[in-house]
């Protein structure tokens, strides 16, 4: 295997082997075909801001199913709701962590969020 990666860094030299693995592990879900899944959505065609709307459907999805942050949760998320990238849902979640965390915690106390008053808005 370390034979592999060196012609990597051989071939492409603009990055070290260290660089290369890491990616490889980001990344080995969107190039392994036999991963069973469905493709993921494209990018939608002009960006679109993300909304308090959006906020509760992160925190409605992390109350009902998921946890952590990883890579394949928010490529599930963003085949459910196409309109932002899986990139971009993930790093959503990561600026704005403590503020879709409240509204899962407001999820679990019973309590119900409407669109107006969750988290940061436009």
């Amino acid at each position: 295997m370390v034979a592999f990666w060196t012609e990597v860094v051989q071939r492409a030299p603009h990055h070290s082997r260290s660089s290369w693995m890491k990616f490889w592990r980001r990344h080995k879900d969107q190039l392994d075909p036999d991963n069973g899944s469905e493709p993921l959505p494209g990018p939608p065609s002009k960006k679109l801001r993300y909304s308090r709307q959006d906020d509760v459907l992160l925190s409605r999805f992390f109350y009902y199913a998921q946890d952590g942050s990883s890579d394949q949760v928010f490529q599930r998320f963003a085949r459910m709701h196409p309109h932002h990238p899986w990139k971009g849902w993930q790093e959503h979640y990561r600026l704005h962590k403590l503020e879709i965390d409240e509204l899962v915690a407001q999820f679990r106390a019973g309590g119900m969020i409407d669109d107006e008053n969750a988290g940061h808005g436009q």
